[in-house]
């Protein structure tokens, strides 16, 4: 699960082909460089993942939050997740700040009828900087 998560959101916003050898350390990197492809360069944004993965037993209706936050000296700019098996129910998915630091938060929860075992993924798309809240 983390391989496919973090190849699909590297390849997204690297805009450049993608190999058949996915990054599977917890924090991947990839740059842009921005403008057109054929102006001059600019500069280059590094977007940061950084993924919290977690093993869940939820019974009927029961809910689990998990969240994914970025370095000290990073500010979230998106973010997504990821449930095996996928018939858990994603209730809400957002940014969070506290002031001090930023990630990417998801809520899930069993719509099932029976207990569902798996594992679930949040993954924070992060960028060197500061959040900074108008």
């Amino acid at each position: 699960m983390r391989s496919l998560l973090a190849s699909a959101l590297i390849c997204a916003l690297s805009l450049a082909a993608c190999g058949s050898d996915p990054d599977t350390s917890s924090t991947a990197q990839a740059s842009h460089t921005a403008g057109s492809h054929n102006a001059e360069p600019g500069p280059k944004i590094t977007v940061l993942l950084h993924e919290t993965q977690r093993l869940v037993n939820l019974a009927p209706g029961a809910r689990v939050s998990v969240t994914s936050g970025c370095a000290n000296d990073e500010a979230v700019v998106g973010g997504g997740a990821t449930a095996a098996p996928a018939n858990l129910t994603t209730t809400s998915g957002s940014l969070f700040f506290d002031g001090a630091h930023s990630g990417w938060g998801v809520e899930f929860r069993n719509d099932g009828s029976g207990i569902i075992s798996g594992s679930v993924a949040v993954a924070a798309l992060c960028v060197r900087g500061q959040l900074i809240p108008k």
